[in-house]
């Protein structure tokens, strides 16, 4: 390589150092932790999307599980959908109501809510992987 050029890999351990992604935080977490979908055995499930201004999330969780997947009589939901605001290697989701935290640990999505996204039991707090 010359003297300027520099591996991918070189460039995101300078750009990530110690795990944060820096002032590029935008473009890493599109590029690390990605468009796409995110779950934990398909519930809770998350996709992420680059918006207008930064990304959005949209997601779903059920208690106990999504429907017709079990024989219990009714099932609590809840819903997440809006802008996410991007920090290093955390994101947040917050409507005023709902607040979910969320940290990438390599190729995992931590997260943390408040418990007030959905109905009774309904819960964002997960480890989710692709998919």
């Amino acid at each position: 390589m010359g003297a300027h050029a520099q591996s991918v890999d070189d460039r995101d351990a300078r750009i990530c150092g110690n795990g944060l992604f820096g002032d590029n935080a935008p473009f890493q977490l599109a590029r690390v932790v990605g468009e796409g979908r995110w779950s934990n055995n398909d519930n809770p499930a998350l996709t992420i999307i680059r918006a207008d201004e930064g990304f959005a999330i949209s997601g779903e969780a059920f208690w106990p599980e999504r429907p017709g997947t079990h024989d219990y009589p009714s099932v609590h939901i809840g819903v997440i959908e809006g802008p996410l605001t991007v920090f290093g290697n955390r994101a947040r989701f917050d409507d005023g109501h709902c607040v979910v935290d969320f940290t990438l640990l390599g190729d995992m999505l931590v997260a943390s809510g408040n418990r007030r996204c959905g109905g009774m039991n309904v819960s964002f707090s997960t480890v989710y992987s692709r998919g």
